[in-house]
């Protein structure tokens, strides 16, 4: 429950942050990315270290690609900031970058199910 809380949040998350690019209202988002890490900690007693390395892993696995299909840009665009910058020392072709990013998303999803 509590990775499924998580994924819902990141996916608002990147959902609110497409909206924010393409300059259409995102209020709505907001509400869904806060509230579920909000009830995290009300219905689950977990060390607050392991809950927020589980979110990172997860976030590093899934933000991006769900950022630009919400956008609308190509799956592999990675933008000038400095996470792209730093995945584009790599250059990897979209096929590795998809399957470093689900061995980030399992390793969270795994972290955080191992925690309840």
């Amino acid at each position: 429950m509590i990775a499924i809380l998580i994924i819902i949040s990141i996916v608002f998350e990147a959902w609110m942050d497409g909206f924010h690019a393409r300059s259409k209202p995102w209020h709505l988002q907001k509400i869904g990315f806060i509230l579920p890490l909000l009830l995290v900690p009300v219905f689950f007693d977990t060390g607050i270290g392991w809950l927020l390395v589980g979110y990172l892993l997860t976030r590093v696995g899934l933000f991006d690609i769900l950022n630009n299909a919400f956008r609308g840009s190509p799956l592999d665009y990675r933008g000038h900031d400095w996470w792209g910058r730093f995945v584009n020392k790599f250059d990897p072709p979209l096929v590795a970058e998809l399957f470093g990013r689900v061995i980030f998303l399992m390793a969270g999803v795994f972290m955080l199910i191992q925690q309840l």
